[in-house]
């Protein structure tokens, strides 16, 4: 067998996982693949082995390595390693890279802005819209990524420009889009309504409708339509519960249930404690932060001051079997406000922090 039917080997197992949705299972298939073609002195292969590594990094919760990955293949890409197949790979993954680098406190906003810039040229020269680029700086600017332009200008330029539908975010993602957008804004009403094709089953992909329940869970709830958050609660969690690639979105339901269900916050806090702890996105550990704070807040505000749980060991809470409630809500407010200070510090304003701490007046904190 020559090292091309080998690498197709690893190649075709790992996409037997990613239509599965295993994509930790795919790295390290298509990570022995890359090296198989950097051992042979074959860029081109080598290259296109690491976009699927990308994709498989990423929707791993692996977004370091994803990074570090895509910077190489723009690297050889510049170097004049390239072809359409590259340039197609490298127009997709700029997106899922400029998704993930505001949720890193370790990258600087000049890096992810130069890296806006780097995109945006790149769809110029091929002459493509930029719908994407739009896209990506409203979320970015939710991540506090702010960079003199309103979030509103964004979003409009977003909606009015065309898109090309070979580059863009398939229907339910671009929804959810919107969706998080009204969210930030404060407008749940018009949130809810933009979400109705995906609330409805409609338009559904890997991540939707699950973190388009979970983002809704606060909102909803502050609008007093308690039985639609209900709802919403059990169709989200029942679709990422204990799933560590869609750790994401459980803060959310941790908050939500802090208000109507202290037991069962419980049990999913246990369920998802160790993935979350471990997590490597400062953004993802603030919000979980956040949610077990705003959790053991409220069971301390019930009177009670000890209570079972059972956490890995190398976590840095653990504490045996027994835990006190007054603890753990001072470790999780103190984690908590060293993150938000740190994002709000790193960004130069407190938009983190004020859309965090409006998520946790709802919850009572």
């Amino acid at each position: 067998m020559n090292y091309e039917d080998k690498i197709k080997e690893f190649v075709f197992k790992a996409y037997d996982y990613m239509d599965v949705r295993k994509y930790s299972l795919c790295v390290p298939l298509l990570e022995k693949a890359a090296n198989i073609a950097k051992e042979n002195n074959d860029i081109l292969m080598e290259m296109y082995c690491k976009f699927d590594l990308i994709k498989a990094y990423i929707f791993s919760n692996q977004a370091k390595k994803a990074m570090i990955t895509f910077f190489w293949c723009v690297s050889q890409m510049e170097q004049g390693y390239t072809d359409d197949k590259v340039v197609y790979q490298v127009i997709w993954e700029y997106k899922y890279i400029l998704d993930n680098m505001h949720n890193y406190l370790a990258i600087p906003n000049e890096k992810i802005n130069q890296t806006f810039e780097k995109m945006k040229n790149f769809y110029l020269e091929n002459n493509l819209s930029l719908s994407p680029y739009y896209s990506l700086k409203v979320e970015a600017y939710q991540s506090g990524i702010a960079d003199g332009t309103s979030i509103e200008e964004y979003y409009q330029k977003w909606i009015t420009t065309s898109p090309d539908d070979r580059y863009e975010d398939c229907t339910a993602c671009t929804i959810n889009k919107k969706v998080t957008y009204y969210i930030f804004m404060g407008d749940y009403k018009q949130a809810l309504q933009q979400g109705k094709d995906i609330l409805n089953g409609r338009f559904t992909c890997g991540e939707v409708p699950s973190t388009t329940f979970a983002n809704l869970l606060i909102p909803v709830y502050s609008l007093g339509k308690y039985e639609l958050a209900e709802e919403f609660h059990k169709k989200g969690l029942r679709l990422i519960n204990g799933d560590k690639e869609l750790i994401t979105s459980i803060p959310y339901h941790i908050m939500y249930l802090s208000i109507s269900n202290i037991e069962k916050g419980i049990e999913v806090f246990q369920k998802n404690y160790s993935a979350l702890f471990k997590n490597e996105s400062a953004a993802t550990t603030m919000w979980f932060d956040a949610a077990c704070y705003a959790l053991f807040s409220n069971i301390n505000k019930k009177g009670i001051e000890k209570i079972k749980l059972r956490l890995p060991k190398n976590s840095p809470i653990y504490s045996g079997d027994d835990y006190d409630i007054k603890a753990l809500e001072k470790y999780f407010l103190d984690e908590t406000e060293k993150l938000m200070n740190a994002f709000d510090k790193k960004n130069g304003n407190y938009i983190v922090s004020e859309f965090l701490k409006r998520h946790l007046k709802v919850c009572g904190c």
